[in-house]
């Protein structure tokens, strides 16, 4: 009994140090009321409790994390620098930073890092946007005197930060530009481990890491482990950030940076620079290689503090969706959800979809299935057609465009073959349809070109998560993201409510071409545990230069199904899914992606 109480006593003891250390990171307790207060809006009471203690779990760990995993000693850097110079990596990079009024302390700090890099092949490219502080002249010149490697322009007019980094980027002879902040941080193996990514991916123009955050105290805090380049979740915010790396001839072929997008003009100028190299030029490099400053007035704390940055954002990707000639619109960031959305619109002419239900055995399920289906369905054109045996025909007689195929003796594929339309959606037995416009929000990305198969969130009747989007364990095998998560949480870094590419989709939920699931293969009828055909679907299709994407928006019910998936198959070594960051717990408790940080990363610390 003793031991249990000691037990809760340092659980509890842990949970307040955890509280007290996101309180002083993010900027006092003011900042964090309102946080708090913002997310009590968006996700109700238990969200809130679910979130912030997440947050405060987060906050004791990742110390020990960075201990742990993210703490190079001078022997290992030293080791780091010669097998950079063994392979004769000598990639110049110009980092490029627009200076205004710094406070004395973050501009030292800045050009510290810097000058602390173990890779010595850069150079640091400032522009002093006509600073009225006399403290910021007098320090570049000193470090200016210091290095040669340290270039200074002046600029005699302010123009704010795309001007004044434009004429920072006029000093670069390097082949690539790193942008950084006049209050950031590199850590020292920074510049390496760009260099080192650059000469593994010659044909790759644009890079980014993995970031952080830095409390005015010099405290790490709030992790940002991201996935691989996503052409959908950049669309909604701005994932690639920091540490961002951009070829030089790039970066001037497209202008620079536009005056009028202060606040989101790295936003703008990824976005533009994507539109000419394409999305295969883009390559995530997944350590944390930049520590962003929290402090009062920065984005970093608050978007909230700068609202011109939203609207930037905006005319940003809207002009990229003009360019692309995307049939959307974009809307603003919400209470609800704060992301910027991107409207879809379904084509003029809507295809119609073929409904395909494999009875299992449930006749109570399948009855509330199709029910729902033809009673809740908004989207106007859809056939539903139910794999059984004849017995089933009365069921289907009496609603309109359903149908009985004869599932005896014929595959999947032969029975997708008979189908008459464009579109399959596959719909579980164990399936309610309680949204109107379930299919209608899955058919707005099925019918992009780019887009191979689209899948819905799986909502338990208790307001659970199921699945829908996999993260990959194995070839073969996958487990749910935020499997258990509650419907108004936003998760990691809004992964819960965006629409994002995946490797893998739960087959329970999900819309296909027709044309494309014959050339690919289809479903087998036998599920397993470890959503192994789902995840040999997805693959296929995958194959094929298609994405598969996760649409959370579009929501269905799922009955008989719980968040646990009991003794999932945990191979030796796990799989490096490119949408799942490697330093993130893949197989946990639950068998589900948590975003909890992993313990050990599935990644080498100079890997």
């Amino acid at each position: 009994m003793g031991n249990r109480i000691d037990k809760h006593l340092l659980q509890a003891g842990q949970c307040l140090h955890g509280a007290f250390t996101k309180m002083r990171n993010t900027g006092g307790l003011t900042s964090a009321v309102r946080a708090t207060l913002r997310i009590i809006r968006r996700e109700g009471f238990g969200g809130a409790a679910s979130r912030i203690g997440r947050m405060t779990r987060e906050a004791v760990r990742y110390p020990q994390w960075i201990d742990a995993y993210d703490t190079p000693d001078d022997a290992a850097l030293t080791t780091f620098s010669l097998e950079l110079a063994h392979a004769g990596i000598d990639t110049l990079i110009s980092v490029s930073v627009p200076v205004y009024n710094t406070p004395e302390r973050h501009l030292r700090d800045m050009i510290e890092s810097v000058l602390g890099q173990n890779y010595p092949h850069w150079e640091l490219c400032i522009a002093d946007d006509a600073s009225t502080a006399p403290h910021v002249r007098i320090v570049l010149e000193e470090f200016a005197r210091r290095d040669a490697r340290i270039r200074v322009t002046y600029r005699q007019v302010n123009g704010h930060i795309s001007e004044a980094t434009n004429s920072a980027l006029e000093l670069a002879r390097g082949s690539f530009v790193a942008l950084l902040d006049h209050d950031d941080i590199l850590p020292p193996h920074a510049l390496g481990m760009v260099a080192k990514y650059i000469r593994a991916y010659p044909d790759a123009r644009l890079f980014y890491s993995d970031e952080d955050k830095l409390s005015e105290d010099g405290c790490r805090h709030t992790p940002h482990f991201k996935p691989d380049w996503d052409p959908e979740l950049i669309l909604q915010y701005n994932m690639f950030s920091h540490l961002g790396v951009f070829e030089t001839r790039l970066m001037r072929a497209v202008g620079g940076f536009r005056r009028g997008f202060e606040g989101s003009q790295d936003h703008d100028l990824i976005l533009r620079c994507v539109s000419v190299a394409g999305d295969a030029a883009v390559i995530h490099i997944p350590h944390v290689l930049y520590h962003w400053r929290t402090i009062a007035g920065s984005t970093a704390v608050s978007v909230d503090e700068k609202p011109y940055s939203v609207v930037a954002s905006l005319r940003a990707v809207a002009d990229h969706l003009h360019e692309k000639a995307a049939d959307a619109t974009t809307i603003a960031p919400q209470a609800d959800f704060p992301f910027i959305r991107i409207g879809y619109r379904l084509p003029k002419t809507m295809p119609t979809v073929d409904v395909l239900i494999a009875h299992g055995g449930d006749g109570a399920a399948l009855h509330r299935c199709v029910t729902s289906i033809v009673t809740h369905t908004a989207y106007p054109k859809l056939w539903l057609s139910i794999v059984a045996d004849a017995s089933l025909t009365p069921l289907a007689e009496s609603f309109q465009n359903v149908r009985v195929i004869a599932s005896e003796d014929a595959s999947l594929d032969a029975i997708v073959g008979r189908l008459d339309h464009d579109y399959v959606c596959f719909v579980d037995e164990h399936v309610e349809v309680t949204d109107a416009a379930w299919l209608d929000e899955l058919m707005k990305h099925a019918t992009r070109k780019e887009i191979g198969a689209v899948g819905a969130s799986l909502w338990q009747p208790d307001g659970k998560l199921y699945g829908g989007g996999l993260v990959l364990t194995s070839p073969d095998s996958a487990v749910p993201i935020h499997a258990g998560i509650t419907r108004r949480s936003a998760g990691y870094f809004g992964r819960a409510m965006l629409t994002q590419s995946v490797s893998a989709l739960s087959w329970s939920c999900a819309v296909v071409r027709r044309n494309l699931l014959l050339d690919t293969g289809c479903l087998a009828f036998a599920a397993n545990g470890h959503f192994g055909r789902d995840v040999a679907l997805s693959q296929r299709i995958a194959r094929r230069g298609l994405r598969n994407v996760f649409v959370p928006r579009a929501g269905v019910t799922i009955h008989n199904r719980e968040c646990r998936f009991g003794e999932a198959h945990q191979p030796a070594t796990l799989m490096r899914d490119p949408a799942y960051n490697p330093n993130l717990a893949l197989c946990s408790r639950d068998q589900c992606a948590t975003f909890d940080l992993a313990f050990p990363p599935r990644i080498e610390l100079f890997e």
